[in-house]
């Protein structure tokens, strides 16, 4: 008998159980592999699917995701696939509130607001205030000095002040607002006599607030009217005041040379 015969045959043995061993073993990766497949394809597809051998406890939590479904309670096996994909879609931002579209402005409106916008300052403040009084009204002449060289024009300021409580207007055109001398009994000169295209202008007074203008004289007598040529003024005293319609300042003097 061969004394090796019997370790030949316990190799044998041990080499079938080592293949047995790794075909088992190849078998649980592939089944492990392929469960894990499944339950993600579950998850991919939009349906959580309970694994199995979970039981009731997964049925459980599967079913509480469920908006309104009671916790514990197992997902009904004829659910439609639109009625589960709606459990997890997102819900949709509410509509914003878009604003309330403004009326436009009547035509004459903007009409009248283009008028107001290009009139000028002054005609603006003659149409928001009131005529101011004559009563309520002051000028005050000052002179630039008390006597004039040769060539020398004099120049006449002239303060305007209201006493009104509220805001009036008063109109300091040439036509309205003049300068008045004398020379003697004789009138020598008048600033709004012969003004052509003389305008208006407004002016708008608050209480205590004075409005200045003022007028310079050309040393031209007209005492002959506006067809006449020109006269220099000579030398001497003469007298000045300030006009504008019925309201007058106090007379001062002052000399030619």
């Amino acid at each position: 008998m061969n004394p090796n015969a019997p370790r030949g045959r316990s190799r044998n043995v041990e080499a079938d159980a080592y293949w047995r061993r790794r075909f088992f073993t190849l078998l649980a990766g592939l089944g492990l592999l392929g469960l894990l497949a499944w339950a993600l394809s579950g998850t991919v597809g939009g349906t959580p699917r309970p694994l199995p051998g979970a039981g009731g406890a997964s049925a459980a939590a599967y079913g509480s995701a469920v908006p309104g479904q009671a916790a514990g309670t197992a997902v009904a096996p004829t659910q439609t696939p639109s009625s589960q994909a709606s459990i997890f879609l997102p819900a949709s931002p509410a509509p914003s509130h878009m604003p309330a579209h403004k009326p436009s402005a009547s035509p004459s409106a903007k009409a009248r607001n283009k008028s107001a916008a290009h009139r000028p300052r002054s005609t603006q403040a003659a149409a928001a205030g009131h005529a101011c009084p004559a009563r309520d009204t002051v000028l005050t002449l000052l002179t630039g000095t008390a006597s004039y060289g040769p060539g020398k024009r004099p120049k006449f300021q002239i303060d305007i002040v209201s006493t009104d409580a509220s805001e009036c207007t008063v109109n300091t055109g040439p036509a309205s607002l003049r300068i008045l001398i004398t020379s003697g009994s004789r009138a020598t000169w008048d600033s709004g006599a012969c003004l052509r295209g003389a305008t208006a202008h407004v002016e708008h007074l608050r209480r205590g607030i004075p409005s200045v203008a003022s007028i310079t004289w050309d040393r031209q007598l007209r005492a002959g009217g506006c067809g006449q040529a020109p006269v220099t003024a000579g030398p001497g005293v003469y007298t000045v005041m300030a006009e504008m319609g019925s309201v007058a300042s106090q007379e001062k003097t002052f000399r030619l040379r």
